[in-house]
């Protein structure tokens, strides 16, 4: 495995941002990358990843991050260097169909079965200690609920710093459809090969033209195409097949870790347990909500790690 040939200004960028972010100290700067790493998946598509590791030639235990968004800053920089310069290893994973992985983009439909097949290829490299937890925001949130409906051996823990269990409540909530959220993430989706700069400044651009332009046109996915040019088929598809994304709860025995809002007796893991709310009867001290009893926790939002985030 090479040295990362990022060299000397990835490590100047890491005291920066460890600085900034206040992070514990690094161990070593001296991190191998091996990168565009091929992962087959039981249909056939090979998804690609980069692996950062000590350079010392050590086998800590892994954290795996499987990435819709592809950025290679900040993604791959502050998920891979960072945290393998404080001693694991990191598998940084893009998700089928975005920047060079195979198959077809679907958004939520794979993510299990990659999830679990990805883990099943890491327990069989020389490198794997047999542990590894998961961690990431957002949609990187997501594919962490949906590989812990099962999760696969040496699986110690998932840090679910904020994403939910299901989408259907985001694209659809209370029964309406986001059309200016949704929207922007279908903009994002249909043009993945983009670098991160370029891409949020077409986000931009492209949301003006969908308020001024295609919000005001009927048929939805037409007036889309109209308005950009091209055609939208994510978009397209959750208009035409409503309230069909995935909703089922994750079970699991790994230890979970979320951010949490709201008071303490009643706090709520960030994005994750909106559905499983009911009117609070037994917490007269705030009277806003309660944990449904089948919650993934069966007592409320997971507990948190106690290094503030940083899977033990």
């Amino acid at each position: 495995m090479p040295v990362d040939p990022r060299g000397r200004a990835a490590a100047l960028t890491s005291r920066a941002l460890s600085r900034l972010l206040r992070l514990p100290p690094a161990g070593s700067r001296d991190i191998r990358v091996a990168r565009d790493l091929r992962i087959p998946m039981r249909d056939g598509a090979v998804l690609l990843a980069d692996h950062y590791a000590p350079a010392d030639g050590s086998t800590p235990p892994t954290l795996l991050i499987r990435n819709l968004y592809g950025w290679d800053l900040p993604i791959r920089f502050l998920y891979g260097r960072l945290y393998a310069e404080r001693g694991y290893q990191v598998l940084v994973q893009r998700c089928r169909g975005t920047f060079g992985s195979g198959g077809e983009l679907d958004p939520w439909v794979r993510e299990a079965e990659d999830g679990r097949d990805t883990a099943a290829w890491m327990a069989r490299q020389d490198w794997f200690s047999g542990e590894f937890a998961t961690i990431g925001a957002s949609y990187l949130g997501f594919v962490q609920w949906a590989l812990m409906e099962t999760p696969p051996p040496g699986m110690r823990g998932s840090v679910v710093q904020m994403g939910p269990h299901a989408y259907a409540p985001v694209a659809w909530p209370g029964g309406a459809f986001a059309l200016d959220t949704m929207a922007g993430w279908a903009s994002m989706l249909s043009h993945p090969e983009h670098g991160s700069i370029r891409n949020f400044l077409r986000q931009l651009w492209e949301r003006r033209r969908l308020r001024r332009i295609a919000f005001r046109g009927l048929p939805l996915p037409e007036a889309c195409e109209r308005a950009l040019g091209r055609s939208y088929p994510h978009l397209d598809d959750w208009l035409r097949h409503e309230g069909t994304t995935p909703t089922g709860r994750p079970r699991t025995g790994a230890p979970r870790s979320a951010r949490t809002t709201g008071c303490r007796c009643c706090s709520r893991a960030t994005g994750t347990t909106s559905s499983w709310r009911r009117p609070c009867s037994s917490t007269p001290c705030c009277g806003r909500a309660a944990e449904h009893p089948d919650s993934p926790s069966g007592r409320g939002p997971t507990r948190a790690s106690p290094s503030g985030g940083r899977p033990s």
